[in-house]
């Protein structure tokens, strides 16, 4: 089953602040902004600037289970998300997509949105800034999206664990593996050797 982004979600611009945005210690809002995610996709909450927002109508918190994407840039990356602060919002530089959990898992989602054929689509579709690409709102709300049932979606995902998990440690154990040769090399260079 194929639907559109509009048909299994609400789309939403990020915050648009009126104003410079002047760091608050006490502010009443956090501003999630492209530079607190992590190229993995990685937030740390805690550094998320505070701040006082003038709110419209249309500004509304960020929520667990929103989906992010970057609206300019060349990367367009999406992030499902988990564990948001309360009274959060996004940046203008990111479409908010809250789906309906009934329809479509935001990891799902989230993953369908970063292969690389969706990401080439909607920049093809979309247009251009002054330097930078622009993902227009009617674009990624027209965005077709394949809709398996809920059971398969939560297997993709699933399996998408899985792969991380075992990538990480891959990656762990690479790391031991480097600082073991080191070792052993370092070990070779400090040892005393005969003369030749």
């Amino acid at each position: 089953m194929q639907c559109t982004m509009a048909q299994i979600g609400e789309v939403r611009s990020g915050y648009q602040s009126r104003r410079a945005i002047t760091p608050a210690p006490q502010g009443g809002y956090r501003l999630l902004q492209l530079r607190d995610v992590a190229a993995g996709g990685a937030i740390d909450w805690a550094s998320v600037v505070r701040f006082d927002a003038d709110l419209s109508r249309s500004d509304t918190p960020l929520r667990d289970g929103d989906v992010l994407v970057q609206a300019k840039g060349s990367s367009n990356a999406a992030l499902s998300l988990t564990d948001v602060p309360a009274r959060t919002l996004a940046a203008g530089c990111f479409f908010v997509v809250r789906p309906d959990p009934g329809r479509v898992l935001p990891a799902y989602l989230a993953w369908y949105l970063n292969q690389p054929a969706t990401r080439r689509q909607l920049q093809r579709q979309s247009g251009r800034g002054v330097q930078t690409p622009i993902i227009r709102r009617s674009v990624l709300e027209n965005l077709g999206i394949p809709l398996p049932p809920l059971y398969v979606q939560e297997q993709i995902v699933h399996v998408l664990a899985l792969l991380e998990t075992e990538e990480r440690l891959v990656a762990q154990r690479l790391q031991e593996r480097r600082e073991l040769v080191a070792r052993a090399c370092l070990n070779a260079v400090s040892h005393s050797y005969p003369e030749a």
